[in-house]
């Protein structure tokens, strides 16, 4: 009964999270004017949101190397954000 429920969140999750993404990309793109500027843009924030919710869904703490990996995630977001004409 919990794999049904679980799998329910997914499906009705997925829809809204497909529109953001695109109307992201899209919103970007038009922004920069390349897309090469959105891909950094785009793992740069998917790595901070995955360690945010890796502690606080799973309780996992992060290692010394995740956190470097996070303060990396923050340069290159503030290296291709900031550095726009």
């Amino acid at each position: 009964m919990a794999m049904a429920n679980s799998q329910w969140f997914i499906l009705l999750g997925g829809i809204p999270v497909s529109y953001a993404f695109y109307y992201s990309t899209k919103f970007f793109y038009q922004h920069f004017d390349s897309y090469w500027s959105v891909r950094p843009i785009g793992f740069g924030i998917a790595t901070i949101i995955f360690g945010l919710l890796t502690t606080l869904v799973l309780g996992e703490m992060p290692s010394q190397r995740i956190i470097v990996s996070l303060i990396l995630a923050c340069v290159i977001l503030y290296i291709n954000v900031v550095g726009v004409k």
